[in-house]
């Protein structure tokens, strides 16, 4: 997000300047490919090149400069708590992340699973088992481990995000880790569903074909309107994330809107919950 709003206020601050990016890279010296990467949120904005950029838009001294250098300094720290896990997750994992959480609204259909933040330890250790993956004992408790604390870090942070997470009926049928796994689960997911920020619904069998059948995804939103919404598409490998696309965006939107309406009410949604797993 921090590289996200560095970019378009790099943008914003060059067309207010009247200048191209040609016209920007002349006066610096700079190869066109370097202004073209920062602009993109490709390559980081060093103090120095940060400093010349404010002097050539002309701001030195004024409140679009302190932003422009604060967004700078920390979109280049590599602090939160899941960069030390490079070595195991992929980049556009450890990027999703950052964006969960810096989300104001999180709209999310899952069809055969449970969500992540919404699933319990024993159930998150089976799913990551069972993975297409292999991990060993100890990959398997820190990815498990990964899970709970971006739970905690979301649902549990002063102003949490609101959690709308859509259920396929599959997702409390199919039985992972066995019948005492699974009855955990779901009550776990039934004390979830009543607290404030989350909302859980479930599409029945009986509502037959809609979008949600190609596959999971999330629709994040953010406080700041500045800031677009961004699309992650998930799949057994790897999640794609969709940003600047307003296109497949808003077929996303109108995908989630749809399969909303033939979830069932919040009320019965937890009481087709409770009821599966107590018949476990």
């Amino acid at each position: 997000m921090r590289r996200r709003r560095l970019r378009f206020e790099l943008r914003r601050a060059r067309d207010e300047a009247g200048l191209t990016q040609d016209q920007v890279c002349h006066a610096l010296a700079w190869p066109r490919a370097r202004l073209i990467r920062m602009e993109a949120g490709a390559a980081s904005v060093s103090s120095v090149d940060m400093r010349a950029l404010i002097r050539l838009y002309g701001l030195p001294g004024t409140e679009r400069a302190e932003l422009l250098t604060r967004l700078a300094a920390e979109a280049r720290q590599r602090s939160d708590w899941w960069s030390v896990h490079r070595d195991l997750l992929p980049p556009s994992t450890l990027d999703y992340f950052g964006y969960e959480a810096e989300s104001s609204v999180l709209r999310q259909f899952h069809p055969y699973q449970v969500p992540v933040l919404l699933q319990s330890e024993g159930y998150a250790r089976e799913l990551i088992r069972g993975g297409p993956a292999e991990v060993s004992e100890g990959e398997a408790d820190t990815l498990v481990d990964i899970r709970m604390t971006r739970q905690e870090l979301v649902l549990d942070r002063i102003g949490p995000p609101r959690v709308i997470a859509i259920l396929g009926e599959a997702a409390l049928h199919i039985v992972v880790g066995g019948k005492t796994t699974m009855a955990e689960q779901l009550h776990h997911l039934a004390d979830l569903a009543v607290r404030e920020p989350v909302d859980v619904r479930v599409v029945p069998f009986s509502a037959g074909t809609h979008p949600g059948l190609a596959g999971g995804f999330v629709l994040m939103e953010f406080p700041d309107p500045i800031d677009d919404d961004v699309l992650c598409l998930e799949s057994a490998e790897n999640d794609l994330l969709v940003k600047d696309e307003p296109e497949i965006l808003s077929r996303y939107r109108q995908a989630f809107d749809r399969i909303a309406a033939l979830a069932l009410p919040e009320w019965e949604s937890l009481e087709l919950i409770r009821r599966v797993g107590g018949a476990l």
